[in-house]
Formats: C-alpha cells, structure tokens, sequence
C-alpha cells in the first residue's frame, strides 16, 4: 500500500468527502449525529464513524452523491442504515453510517464546525433522545454510558427531552423517567436498560410538540 493511500484512509478524509458529496445535494434535510455531534456540544470520546440521519425522500440523493465523490456505497441493515466507505480502507468501522428515522418529521439541525469544516448537527436535547431510544435498538454499552456522561455534564435538559418523548411517545415517558432517577442513584456509570422496542426515534423539533 502507497504512503498516499495510507494518509487518505482517515476520518478527517471521510469529512472531506461528506462535506463535498453535500455540495451536490444542497436540498437535502440532514443531521449530523452520534459521537460526531456529542463532540461539537463538548463530549469527547474516540471515533471512527461518522452518522448522518436522512429522511427517507432524501436517501437515494444522498448515496448517489456519496458515489459521486468516489464513496462504496453498501447496505448495513435495511432499510433504515446504510454506509459509505473510502474504496480499499481496511477498516470496516471508518464510514459514514447514513440513518434513516422510520418516520419522517423534520431534522431540526443547527450548523456547526466539524474538524473545520462545517456541517448541520443535532442539538443536546435530540442527542439525549436518540441515545434514549438507542438504549433499545443497540446492545452496545456506549449509549447508556454517553447518555450518563451527557447528564452529568449538563448538556441536555431532561424536563425538555422529557416532554419532547411525551409528544411523539407517551408510553416511553415512564422508562424514561426511570433512567434519569438512575444516574442520581448510581455511582458506577451503570444505567437502568429501557424495555426493547426496535425503531429509530422519531428525530422531531427540539421543542415539546414540534
């Protein structure tokens, strides 16, 4: 392998591409979500993904301006999670993970730097809403420890996350309720799983009803 194909295989490259393959789709409602977007709001953890939450209507402008831009394309779990890689990085968790909500609300996204370069992304309250529901759509850990730390830190506020899941869910509001009674109780960094229900979340207005 060149040195040249050893520098291009790396996240910031990946931005690179996203941010150009965006051009191309100026119509588009997007959000930048996940680890990405708990870094831009002061949560730091290491990352090789980067996730992008699309509505349907915009999936296939999307991945054909990802292709345009010399982006492999594939198909993660249909049909709410797609990817996009650089060709030939043997990292198979370095890619953009396109998201699709199984509903389609509006992304109500405000525009950020990421690593200079700047992109549309999710504020705190949706942040804590979508790792609630990740709680059921994932066992990976991650979530609950991210939504911990989001919570210590002061980076969402529960009563609004609270009221923006009783708007779209009300029959979630009570194991939501439960989970943030945990995190003043506990002091291990272990949180109290939600009962499973497998969907995305509705990713709706950062306000109650919106």
């Amino acid at each position: 392998m060149s040195g040249k194909s050893k520098r291009g295989f790396t996240r910031s490259e990946l931005l690179r591409r996203l941010e150009s393959a965006l051009r191309l789709a100026p119509d588009i409602q997007y959000a930048i979500g996940g680890a990405t977007a708990l870094a831009v709001h002061g949560y730091r953890r290491f990352t090789r993904d980067v996730d992008v939450f699309v509505l349907e209507r915009d999936l296939n402008t999307l991945m054909r301006a990802l292709r345009t831009v010399g982006l492999d394309v594939f198909a993660i779990s249909e049909p709410s999670q797609y990817g996009a890689k650089l060709p030939g990085d043997p990292d198979p968790e370095r890619r953009i993970d396109v998201l699709v909500p199984n509903s389609e609300p509006e992304l109500s996204a405000v525009e950020y730097a990421v690593e200079s370069r700047r992109f549309r992304v999710f504020s705190p309250n949706l942040l804590a809403m979508a790792k609630f529901y990740a709680l059921d759509d994932s066992a990976d850990p991650r979530h609950a420890y991210d939504l911990l730390a989001m919570y210590r830190r002061g980076m969402f506020d529960p009563a609004a996350v609270q009221g923006m899941i009783a708007s779209i869910d009300p029959e979630r509001v009570e194991a939501y309720e439960g989970l943030i009674r945990s995190f003043t109780t506990v002091g291990t960094g272990k949180t109290r799983k939600a009962r499973p229900r497998k969907r995305l979340p509705p990713m709706g207005s950062d306000r109650p009803g919106g």
